[in-house]
């Protein structure tokens, strides 16, 4: 877990920021085993995978936009309890070449598989 100075509010402390902790653990595990290398950012937004010859820079974040059938409907503070995974053009950028949202239906959970195929032919990707 990332360290906690004194001071500071603890980065995953609500069950939101438990669930982002557990996909990043299983995203950082799934590299594990590719041989590849994972770090992530001291605030913990954003993470850096390396495996075979690909550099991605993800963002897991909550999401506070509201789905489109509740448009009109103001989101919660804690963004309804929707997580947002983007794949970033660079490190530190908040430009996203591919973006996965929680919705009505499903979890980012539930998009996992279709997330792993699919962001390795993102195009712009580099080693």
């Amino acid at each position: 877990m990332l360290l906690q100075t004194p001071g500071t509010k603890p980065l995953f402390d609500s069950p939101l920021e438990h669930r982002r902790l557990r996909l990043l653990n299983t995203l950082f595990v799934a590299i594990g085993k590719l041989n590849g290398k994972a770090s992530l950012e001291k605030d913990g937004r954003q993470a850096s995978l390396r495996f075979y010859n690909q550099h991605l820079i993800l963002s897991l974040v909550p999401s506070k936009e509201v789905p489109r059938r509740h448009a009109r409907a103001a989101p919660s503070e804690n963004g309804e309890n929707r997580l947002k995974l983007s794949i970033l053009e660079s490190w530190g950028s908040d430009k996203e070449m591919r973006a996965w949202r929680d919705d009505d239906r499903s979890r980012i959970e539930a998009k996992m598989s279709y997330v792993g195929r699919n962001s390795c032919h993102t195009p712009g990707m580099n080693s």
